[in-house]
């Protein structure tokens, strides 16, 4: 860069003053290039991977210390909790801690189960009627469903004339089929069918009886 030489005055201070600054600018336009500029020598991306290297570690070692800190945090907690539950059982009555309970034998569980057992008989032989009706099969029979009706009785069923369903056979109308016929022919129920005779010499299963023996002789 040459500094313009001339006689001193206040045109030449400013004209100087631009000159310098247009230099500044240059400087920098040309900075501001290599380092968004893509790296052109091996020196440069080796430079800029280092530099990435450095940011990325002491992230992970910020990220480390945090962690040491919960951690250190997290054991504070649980060991004050479990102190707090020794002082707690220290501290209780024998009956109702759990670390003061009394092991039951199975012998002396199966003598429970017993005893129990032995003060319910003697209840229902004094006082049967509070154990009334709850048995296995204790039911009323007021409960228990109508007997089926037989597949010759009609129906007798109030849904076309009930108040709740006459708006809706009135709307629907009467069906022009009935699957009567259907049903009587696939039901299991049906009545009105004739099951086919079975054929000669069905039930002869090739071991005939002295009788049948006879019959044929004869």
């Amino acid at each position: 860069m040459t500094t313009p030489t001339g006689p001193q005055g206040p045109d030449t201070d400013v004209s100087i003053a631009l000159h310098h600054l247009a230099a500044a600018q240059e400087a920098l336009q040309r900075v501001r290039a290599r380092e968004v500029g893509p790296e052109t020598t091996l020196l440069d991306a080796y430079r800029r991977l280092q530099h990435d290297y450095h940011e990325l570690r002491a992230q992970y070692e910020k990220d480390q210390q945090a962690w040491r800190q919960f951690k250190r945090w997290w054991k504070r907690r649980l060991t004050e909790k479990r102190e707090r539950k020794a002082k707690q059982a220290r501290t209780s009555s024998p009956l109702t801690s759990p670390s003061k309970r009394v092991l039951v034998s199975p012998r002396k569980s199966r003598e429970r189960i017993l005893e129990h057992r032995r003060q319910v008989r003697s209840m229902m032989q004094e006082h049967p009627s509070m154990f009334k009706g709850l048995g296995r099969y204790a039911t009323d029979s007021t409960d228990r469903p109508a007997k089926t009706r037989h597949h010759d009785t009609p129906a007798t069923t109030h849904a076309p004339d009930c108040a709740c369903c006459h708006a809706y056979y009135q709307a629907v109308g009467r069906a022009a089929t009935t699957p009567t016929t259907t049903l009587t022919s696939s039901s299991r129920h049906r009545t009105s069918d004739v099951h086919d005779p079975t054929p000669p010499d069905y039930w002869y299963v090739g071991f005939p009886s002295s009788t049948q023996e006879a019959e044929d002789e004869m």
